[in-house]
């Protein structure tokens, strides 16, 4: 959950992008960037996110992947989305994506389904 959610400040598109940042990094470091033993320590650490959010420096997080997670767990005015999705679509990140044929373009992986 975003931080103004645990502040009771309501509900809007840009906690759906913070989450999009929490996934992102879990993704790429392989656990949530805000994990305690305990809920109540969690939520500490999502309410405190500034003293909490650190790259972990035993994973190959790229320059652009670290910079976007930042920009998305963030104080929700200066957050990346919160004017809509393009600002997120043009960051570096995701430079190499090509957004109009997205749909029809080869997956880079597909899985083997074993039945």
């Amino acid at each position: 959950m975003a931080p103004e959610v645990l502040n009771g400040e309501g509900y809007g598109p840009e906690i759906d992008w913070w989450s999009v940042g929490v996934i992102l990094f879990e993704m790429l470091a392989g656990y949530p960037p805000f994990c305690a033993d305990e809920p109540e320590e969690t939520c500490k650490k999502v309410l405190y996110w500034e003293d909490n959010l650190v790259m972990p420096t035993d994973k190959p997080i790229s320059d652009d992947a670290s910079d976007l997670i930042f920009k998305l767990l963030t104080d929700v005015e200066f957050r990346i989305g919160r004017n809509g999705a393009e600002e997120i679509k043009s960051h570096p990140f995701f430079q190499t994506v090509d957004w109009k044929n997205l749909r029809t373009s080869k997956a880079p992986f597909i899985p083997k389904v074993m039945i």
